[in-house]
């Protein structure tokens, strides 16, 4: 094997390692991937994971993968916000950690903030990710889990290196005009071979809208959203 290391984890060590610790199926199931800044978690993000494990029962394990803060750092500056302030990865991680354990998602996750994962874009974090599963399975000698990538209308346009790499995304529509850019993103002449391997959820009867930018600018006026998940 190649990648990853026997053994049992310490709390410490990264999520790919505490694959071992798991209780894997022994029949064919569905993994998620949901990768993201996350900064702050939000309520939007917790609704759009719980709809996509919905929709794809049975869901053995979800892996949720925290931004570092060097690539919100760059994300800020693309959008020339300046030096807006954000929270550390260890901190939204610990957030979404709090979030999801609220919201009993009904399956294992693992919370990953290692950088490597990030350093190469979403096709490789994916492709990192199905190796893991790959090579954890073959030692189990159970059957690979089907991974997904989770994401929204918007970052649809974002992930077209994964689905011309054959694998397969679920996006969760919140918003009936992200659908109208999700179908067009597909429809391109580039796109449309791959269309068959994304999934939509439509989650447009939600009418409770938020992002992380709304959630930064009330917090920024001294109050705390509804959106930020309590405990």
């Amino acid at each position: 094997m190649s990648g990853i290391k026997r053994g049992k984890p310490n709390a410490d060590e990264a999520a790919d390692q505490k694959l071992w610790q798991l209780k894997w199926p022994k029949q064919p199931t569905n993994m998620i991937l949901y990768n993201g800044c996350f900064n702050p978690v939000h309520n939007g993000h917790v609704r759009i994971l719980e709809k996509a494990v919905e929709a794809l029962q049975p869901v053995w394990c979800v892996v949720v993968s925290i931004a570092p803060d060097s690539s919100i750092q760059r994300k800020l500056q693309r959008q020339r916000r300046g030096e807006h302030e954000f929270a550390s990865t260890e901190d939204r991680a610990k957030m979404f950690r709090l979030a999801l354990e609220e919201k009993r998602l009904g399956c294992p996750f693992l919370i990953d903030t290692s950088q490597q994962t990030y350093q190469d874009g979403a096709s490789a974090m994916t492709s990192r990710w199905l190796q893991r599963i790959e090579e954890v399975a073959e030692y189990m000698k159970v059957p690979k889990p089907e991974l997904w990538q989770l994401a929204g209308p918007d970052a649809l346009p974002l992930l077209g290196s994964v689905l011309r790499n054959k694998n397969r995304i679920v996006c969760v529509v919140t918003r009936r005009p992200g659908i109208k850019d999700a179908e067009k993103f597909l429809a391109s002449k580039n796109m449309q071979p791959f269309k068959d391997l994304v999934l939509f959820v439509d989650d447009t009867d939600w009418e409770h809208e938020c992002s992380s930018t709304q959630v930064q600018n009330t917090m920024a006026e001294g109050s705390l959203p509804d959106d930020v998940p309590r405990k």
